[in-house]
């Protein structure tokens, strides 16, 4: 039936409305039946009174037509105040005058007072309350009515409403009506709380996907904090190593380079103590070229021993060093730096085409993190690229001074062995002169010889 039902009612209402209208058809043909059922018995009973009956059937059909037409507020009240009102004028003019409202008129009556709370809303109350109180109106205005529309010729009718069978009848009918009613109530009120219960299931669903959504937002939360934070250190070290690469970049003096270098260093990584040495491979040991300690600069002439100390052993195994512990007499250990003890010593070998340059060693107050460990790696890095290019340009200067050097050797000798050469050569002329003057001479002294001869044999 609630399908057929729900084809007459517009789908432009609200779910808690069609539920009502489609509760207000419901008792509507209910109470139409019993209106046909009633002029039926007027008709057996009493003809007269026909009309009164008639207007009901009207009216409930007038109502019909009005909530096909969307007129439901309309529609409603007229279902809600036509039982009542035409049961106490047909009660009232049925009645001799100044009778008692009759028993089974007042339950009829009484019954359809509830009709409004059954077909209105809690939304629409307005509408429930003013139908009650024009219901209840009716029955106390019984007796203005009884007295201006009584008929004496219905006395006999009035009775034959009085006796146990109709009474009971009539009572019998306001019960199913109130039966009807309560129980489309109560059909509303367990739709209500099935779709409450299935609303609350859903909002326990929700809720659940809610604090699971909760759940999953701190945790993406915490994720995008923890990101925020790397991405912080990230850029921290990235400025770090641009700022660094600026200073290298810009200093041309090397002695200023190096002490700029090591400034940065620990200011930038927060440390308190630094100093940088530089590998000397003739002397097989490791130098210190700048140092910084307590914001105040201090020119310390130092040179390390390969593996002496934490420095020289940082240079043979090329790996960091990190003293978490640092003894109480660590000064005496070769780290050249203040005169402070530390909480923690850092180490990081420059290492260039898997040769160390150099060791930069850094003293902190507080333990350090990983972010800049990773920050002086890179940073050691660029430095010893830096060393590297330095120390090939001081041996490409010694090559071209050496080169210049032997050239100039080489003119020189050059020079000698050319004078050497004409000297040779003078003496070869000298040489050649003599043996000419040798063989001349000799020449000379044969032909003498054999002059003498000639002679001698005349």
């Amino acid at each position: 039936m609630n399908k057929y039902l729900y084809k007459l009612i517009p789908t432009n209402h609200p779910k808690w409305r069609i539920e009502k209208i489609l509760t207000y058809y419901k008792f509507n043909l209910l109470l139409l039946l019993f209106s046909l059922i009633f002029t039926v018995t007027t008709q057996l009973n009493t003809p007269s009174l026909i009309p009164i009956t008639i207007i009901a059937v009207v009216l409930i059909m007038i109502s019909f037509i009005l909530m096909y037409l969307n007129e439901h507020i309309v529609s409603r009240i007229l279902t809600c105040i036509v039982p009542s009102s035409l049961v106490i004028i047909f009660a009232a003019y049925a009645s001799p005058a100044d009778a008692p409202v009759p028993g089974p008129s007042y339950a009829l009556a009484l019954s359809g007072s509830i009709s409004p709370f059954i077909l209105f809303n809690y939304r629409e109350v307005r509408y429930a309350i003013a139908c009650f109180v024009f219901n209840t109106s009716v029955l106390f205005a019984f007796n203005f009515l009884n007295r201006i529309c009584t008929d004496a010729s219905e006395v006999s009718y009035y009775q034959t409403l009085t006796t146990s069978n109709n009474i009971y009848i009539t009572f019998a009918a306001a019960s199913f009506i109130i039966f009807a009613g309560l129980f489309f109530l109560n059909n509303n009120t367990k739709q209500f709380e099935e779709e409450t219960e299935i609303l609350i299931h859903d909002i326990e669903e929700k809720k659940s996907y809610l604090e699971n959504n909760e759940v999953e937002l701190k945790n993406t939360l915490i994720e995008v904090e923890k990101n925020k934070k790397a991405e912080e250190k990230r850029n921290w070290t990235t400025d770090g190593l641009a700022e660094l690469s600026e200073i290298i970049r810009t200093t041309k003096d090397k002695s200023l380079l190096y002490d700029s270098i090591i400034n940065k260093l620990v200011r930038f990584g927060g440390a308190n103590q630094g100093g940088l040495f530089i590998v000397k491979e003739d002397e097989q040991a490791l130098e210190m070229v700048s140092c910084y300690a307590y914001e105040r600069k201090k020119f310390i002439e130092k040179k390390i021993k390969f593996g002496d100390g934490l420095i020289g052993q940082c240079y043979l195994e090329k790996d960091v060093i990190y003293l978490t512990e640092v003894p109480e007499d660590y000064i005496n250990i070769t780290s050249g730096l203040g005169h402070s003890l530390p909480r923690c010593i850092f180490l990081v070998p420059m290492i260039n085409n898997e040769e160390v340059e150099g060791i930069i060693e850094l003293a902190f107050f507080q333990p350090i993190e990983e972010h800049q460990i990773d920050f002086y790696k890179k940073a050691a890095t660029i430095i010893s690229s830096t060393v590297g290019n330095e120390r090939i340009a001081e041996k490409t200067i010694r090559l071209l001074q050496q080169s210049q050097l032997q050239s100039n050797d080489l003119r020189t000798q050059e020079e000698e062995i050319r004078q050497n050469l004409e000297e040779l050569q003078a003496m070869q002329e000298e040489v050649l002169r003599k043996e000419r003057e040798y063989v001349d001479r000799i020449s000379q002294l044969e032909k003498e010889v054999e002059a003498y001869k000639v002679n001698a044999i005349k």
